[in-house]
């Protein structure tokens, strides 16, 4: 099969990164449709891949049927294939973290490894329309910023700096992308967990993403178009925010309040996550609200960072090793 027989929404990996032709890429290789389907297509377009499959563990026997299924299918398109084991169970526990969260710290970890020994600066993920739909709805229902509801973007950098991340199959749906399997005979595994709703993007997907397509059918083609606009937007806010901090290396509230109200809360963000807090919109709002005010404020971040506003105004962002790593939110006025 040609590059022109691929499914019309296919975007070529090399476009989206700026990264010439031949550049070898690293592929999340799951074994389900999604990326079976973006397998075949990146070795039908002529490039190098290495697929990496990670065995969370969770699954037990299905686990290893996945895995010894990945295995056998890229042997036989003759595509480099790296499986590691990963026990994310005792792994979360250790940490004391959640297994989705656990499971995509260790996958990132398996993917950066293999990038390095390949020489790739490219992770291919196999992210598809609907999944770009499921993940703004759920932002939304979660409560979230506009930032929540620019999607899945198409490209954007690996976790640790080094390489990008592209999801060349983001503009085609899930149903295409099951018909290309039937066409080209391409088999796959199924994930037994994707039917239980009582995950929530499970329940999105299989009961709120039906009702909605008998709303609009074209439904996924207008998120599509929802969050490329909205990225657009919160792209062009977040360079003007980028600006002024590198203007701004002190940064005073009487210059932050003359700034409008999105780019301000861009900037406090970037001061916070460059001090290791990661703030969420109660805390930017706290901070906002003492800068309109001409308040003094002490506020508790996550990752034990306290933003505090002084007596000139000089707005700062540090580490407090007196404040424990896990607690909730606190706001101290101290405008007295």
């Amino acid at each position: 099969m040609s590059k022109s027989s691929l499914p019309a929404g296919w975007l070529d990996p090399f476009r989206l990164s700026g990264l010439p032709c031949g550049t070898p890429v690293v592929l999340g290789f799951s074994g389900g449709a999604d990326s079976a389907s973006v397998l075949d297509m990146l070795v039908k377009s002529g490039i190098r891949v290495t697929a990496v499959h990670v065995n969370h563990m969770i699954r037990g026997d299905e686990a290893e049927r996945d895995a010894l299924f990945c295995a056998k299918r890229a042997a036989e398109l003759g595509v480099d294939f790296v499986l590691f084991r990963k026990d994310v169970p005792a792994l979360a526990a250790s940490r004391g973290k959640g297994l989705e969260e656990t499971a995509r710290e260790e996958r990132y970890r398996c993917f950066a490894e293999v990038m390095k020994k390949t020489g790739s600066p490219l992770l291919v993920t196999a992210h598809n329309a609907d999944d770009n739909a499921e993940t703004v709805l759920f932002n939304i229902t979660r409560g979230c910023a506009a930032k929540g509801a620019c999607g899945i973007p198409p490209v954007r950098p690996f976790p640790d700096g080094n390489g990008l991340i592209v999801r060349p199959a983001l503009g085609i749906s899930k149903s295409e992308l099951l018909s290309y399997c039937e066409e080209n005979g391409i088999t796959f595994v199924t994930d037994s967990t994707n039917t239980d709703t009582s995950y929530s993007r499970n329940r999105i997907r299989r009961e709120i993403i039906p009702v909605l397509k008998t709303i609009n059918p074209g439904l996924l083609s207008s998120v599509s178009a929802f969050t490329d606009s909205i990225r657009t937007d919160c792209e062009y806010l977040d360079s003007l925010a980028r600006d002024f901090a590198v203007a701004h290396p002190a940064l005073y509230a009487s210059e932050l309040s003359s700034l409008p109200a999105p780019i301000a809360a861009r900037v406090i963000t970037l001061s916070a996550r460059k001090a290791g807090a990661a703030p969420e919109k109660r805390h930017i709002d706290a901070v906002l609200s003492a800068v309109t005010e001409g308040r003094r404020i002490a506020v508790t971040l996550p990752g034990s960072i306290i933003a505090r506003i002084g007596k000139a105004g000089l707005i700062s962002f540090e580490y407090d090793d007196r404040t424990p790593k896990k607690h909730k939110s606190t706001e101290k006025d101290t405008s007295n």
